[in-house]
């Protein structure tokens, strides 16, 4: 211990000096609990935020249905299932956020192979038509080989009772099969996740 008054060296090290009493060493060692002490509420809220964030996901996990060519359909829950719902609703494929703040937004849809026309995807707000206020969109040509997928996802800013919906068209001319998913994969799933504040 040095001898008088503790100091600071020139890497910013404290020395202690005989003129410090335990009180300082006791504040220090108090100040560093406390803030321990801290960061465990923190996290507490944290966790407690996180247990409670927004989400809803519904998934077409049965069998294949069919889609009309030449017209845009909402894609109900007559075609999916809820397989998550935590403070946002659901209801008839709609879903109703109940707090204001980002959330993740994210649909897809998978339509068997043919070949022919368009297969698009809507995600839209506060509107049972497609495409007034759309949020997401994707377009992409059918395919006589393989399946085709339409599908997007990304952060919204939302107000607390906004609606949304998905809606997803072809105009192959027509009948098309709309494919189920397999394992964990879906092939058409609607989800809304709440990202904070």
């Amino acid at each position: 211990m040095a001898a008088g008054a503790g100091f600071t060296d020139a890497e910013g090290i404290w020395h202690y000096g005989e003129d410090d009493t335990e009180t300082l060493m006791s504040d220090l060692l108090n100040l560093g609990q406390q803030s321990v002490s801290d960061a465990l509420t923190l996290d507490r809220v944290r966790l407690a935020q996180l247990e409670v964030f927004d989400r809803v996901i519904l998934s077409r996990n049965t069998a294949t249905f069919n889609l009309v060519s030449g017209t845009a359909s909402q894609v109900t829950d007559a075609y999916l299932t809820k397989t998550k719902e935590v403070g946002a609703t659901a209801s008839g494929g709609a879903i109703t956020v109940t707090r204001s703040g980002d959330y993740w937004v994210g649909a897809s849809a998978q339509f068997i192979a043919q070949g022919g026309g368009l297969r698009q995807l809507y995600v839209n707000k506060n509107s049972t038509t497609p495409t007034t206020n759309p949020l997401l969109f994707d377009e992409t040509p059918g395919d006589g080989a393989a399946a085709v997928t339409v599908s997007s996802r990304r952060l919204i800013t939302l107000t607390a009772g906004d609606v949304l919906r998905m809606f997803i068209a072809q105009n192959s001319g027509s009948v098309l099969g709309v494919l189920a998913g397999a394992s964990q994969i879906p092939g058409t799933f609607f989800e809304v996740v709440w990202a904070g504040a």
